[in-house]
């Protein structure tokens, strides 16, 4: 072997030695760039007067407040009564003050009485009965009631004023039991309702041909209710 091929190899095998002894520095770790993402299960706050919304900018739950939302705490002009229904659109938040409102049913009868398509035919003992309601939220006081009964003529035969025995036969009216004077809580209140009476008590010794008027008394909320009686003699 030729002397500078001795030498070329004895360089080489040096330098891989002086390579392997030298000390290499610490290899820096590439951190890699990875966005955290923050998970929220829910952003319901449960309140139903708030839309919930995610930020994703600051990945935090916002809550914004809504306008005339019923259950806000804050009684609106458009969550107070409605007229049409008696009743407070958002008692929640607005006080219950629908006005007074009485509303009646038909006449009904029971004894010696026979209902006819355009009239009742009496003949003996007969009460006349009518519920009563007030469908609106404030109460209403001292309720009274009054009656009349008038023949085809215009001539009065009866009334609340003149209950006296007429032709054989007495008229009285009350309420419930035997209340001459009534009071009606507002609808939400359980105590809204009541039964108008109005009894008929002897023999007919005339038939007569009657129209009967029933007027519930009380000034914020009157109401009257008409039919026709043919007293009939037996």
């Amino acid at each position: 072997m030729k002397k500078s091929s001795i030498l070329f190899l004895f360089i080489g095998v040096f330098t891989i030695l002086l390579y392997a002894c030298t000390p290499q520095p610490p290899q820096v770790p590439i951190k890699e760039n990875v966005t955290e993402v923050k998970v929220i299960a829910s952003c319901d706050d449960s309140n139903q007067c708030t839309e919930d919304l995610f930020n994703q900018l600051t990945q935090q739950c916002e809550h914004k407040r809504l306008d005339h939302c019923c259950g806000d705490r804050t009684c609106d002009s458009d969550e107070r009564c409605d007229l049409n229904t008696h009743k407070t659109k958002c008692p929640e938040d607005c006080p219950r003050n629908c006005p007074v409102s009485i509303v009646t049913d038909n006449i009904e009868c029971t004894g010696k009485c026979i209902k006819g398509e355009e009239m009742f035919l009496v003949d003996g003992d007969t009460k006349f009965t009518m519920k009563l309601q007030n469908i609106g939220e404030l109460s209403a006081n001292d309720i009274t009631s009054s009656f009349r009964c008038i023949k085809t003529s215009g001539i009065t035969f009866i009334s609340s004023s003149t209950a006296t025995e007429k032709s054989g036969i007495t008229f009285r009216d009350y309420f419930n039991e035997n209340d001459k004077k009534i009071y009606l809580s507002g609808a939400p209140y359980g105590k809204d309702s009541a039964t108008y009476n109005l009894e008929i008590k002897g023999i007919p010794r005339e038939e007569v041909m009657l129209i009967c008027t029933v007027n519930i008394n009380f000034i914020e909320s009157p109401s009257s209710t008409e039919f026709k009686v043919k007293l009939v003699k037996v």
